[in-house]
């Protein structure tokens, strides 16, 4: 069973997975 956290820190960790993701993308996509 997930750990209750709050949702600010969920829709956090949300953006730094897109973030991650999108940068990824950039990089082995682009280059």
């Amino acid at each position: 069973m997930f750990p209750v956290r709050p949702k600010l820190q969920l829709f956090a960790d949300l953006k730094v997975a897109n973030m991650m993701h999108a940068a990824n993308f950039f990089i082995f996509g682009f280059s």
